[in-house]
């Protein structure tokens, strides 16, 4: 979906100080690929009264699609924007790691599609999301014929690449052989070292006393960091074990060309799988600010067309959870601005709560502008205005030699300037 038109005079200092940009951490934290992180990253609340009715309606239906047990699928998938770009390409070939990518996001996006179809409830806002999209078995089938369930080239997956590995079990079985008859007749002399054998250059080879060396047939590998063992692979496995080297390059090729032709028949579906790309990025952005949602205790409130605001039990979201952890209670607040209503007062001593009232206000107001649930009662009234404009605490700048008085002023100024009807001060 298209961002909504952002918000106007929002800036590093408005996120800063209603604490935005935390809230923009979480969700990044939350994220499951990295089109959600850099979405969450990037995130701007919107004054599109549509979008962000429809960005909330989306996160709302997430939520309740998986809080009602209806085996939607978890969006665990890697991005295959690489594998994308290789099938754009003529002649090219995808890897065995590209291809298991594409296999799972059909596997996902076949499952979402299957929950959406068979639920008995409408859930429109999703379905908007995954419209145009259809169960891609095909493609599942081809790539299993190829692979296994752990990843792996079948032996079965071409008949050249069963015969071959037919002929690497053989002249395993008499690399093996030759080996133990070469051990005991060294170890029979005893010219064999305590540790028997070791792999190197992935070569089995005997551990000789370093002194015989000389009278054990066969080619030196190496020796040990003191010198006290040599190294060597028996005589009568080299010409086997050479013959081996001839059919891992024979298993090589056919591999490749394996893998050629399944690109192939998977580059006719390049259009569906772009789909699957564009359609499960989008559900793991809905989904990440759907976990925010019930990390945060959030809410779907009523988002009016009229500026203005009537929050009933609505809470700090950051306050909330550090005093859950903490133990403590967090009080509601019930906030009103009525049509016609321009001011809000709030006195009372200091430490008193007027500043996260405020904070409350624009943080809130943020979030439910950028799609994101609130910790509210769900009967709550939310408007959506075109700038928020908050001045909210201690300020001094070093940079500018500006003492707090005379950064309020500036920010005062810049508010004068700026402040529209439809704008949150």
């Amino acid at each position: 979906m298209k961002p909504g038109t952002p918000i106007d005079h929002f800036d590093h200092q408005v996120a800063e100080d209603l604490e935005f940009d935390v809230i923009r951490g979480l969700l990044a934290d939350l994220a499951g690929c990295p089109t959600s992180v850099k979405r969450a990253e990037t995130l701007v609340p919107s004054k599109d009264r549509s979008w962000v009715v429809r960005t909330l309606q989306e996160t709302d239906e997430m939520r309740r699609i998986r809080q009602a047990g209806a085996g939607f699928p978890h969006l665990e998938f890697e991005e295959i924007k690489r594998e994308i770009k290789l099938l754009s390409v003529r002649d090219s070939v995808l890897d065995e790691a590209g291809f298991r990518r594409i296999s799972t996001a059909c596997r996902i996006m076949n499952g979402v599609l299957e929950v959406l179809a068979a639920s008995e409830e409408p859930w429109p806002r999703l379905e908007v999301v995954v419209a145009g999209q259809e169960p891609q078995w095909e493609m599942i089938e081809a790539i299993d014929c190829v692979f296994d369930a752990k990843g792996h080239i079948r032996d079965d997956a071409s008949p050249g690449l069963t015969s071959i590995r037919q002929d690497m079990t053989a002249i395993r079985r008499k690399i093996n052989r030759s080996f133990l008859r070469a051990m005991k007749t060294v170890q029979e002399k005893g010219q064999l070292a305590d540790i028997k054998e070791g792999f190197v250059q992935e070569r089995r080879a005997l551990a000789v006393i370093s002194s015989y060396k000389r009278q054990v047939s066969g080619a030196v590998l190496g020796s040990s960091n003191t010198g006290s063992v040599t190294f060597i692979e028996p005589g009568s496995c080299i010409p086997l074990n050479h013959e081996m080297e001839l059919l891992r390059d024979d298993e090589r090729k056919e591999i490749r060309a394996i893998l050629r032709e399944l690109t192939r028949n998977i580059r006719r579906h390049l259009p569906q799988i772009k789909g699957h790309q564009r359609g499960l990025t989008e559900l793991d952005w809905i989904a990440t600010r759907a976990r925010l949602g019930d990390r945060l205790d959030g809410s779907l409130p009523q988002i009016s067309k009229r500026t203005g605001l009537h929050l009933l039990s609505a809470y700090h979201p950051l306050l909330l959870q550090t005093n859950k952890k903490a133990g403590k209670e967090t009080h509601p607040q019930h906030i009103e601005l009525k049509k016609g209503q321009r001011m809000l007062v709030i006195s009372g001593p200091n430490a008193g709560g007027k500043s996260i009232t405020m904070k409350t206000v624009g943080l809130l107001q943020l979030m439910a502008q950028s799609g994101l649930l609130v910790p509210c009662h769900n009967a709550s009234v939310m408007g959506v205005f075109d700038a928020i404009l908050p001045d909210i605490g201690d300020h001094q700048s070093i940079e500018n030699q500006l003492s707090t008085y005379s950064y309020r002023l500036g920010r005062m100024r810049h508010f004068l300037a700026v402040a529209q009807p439809k704008s949150l001060l």
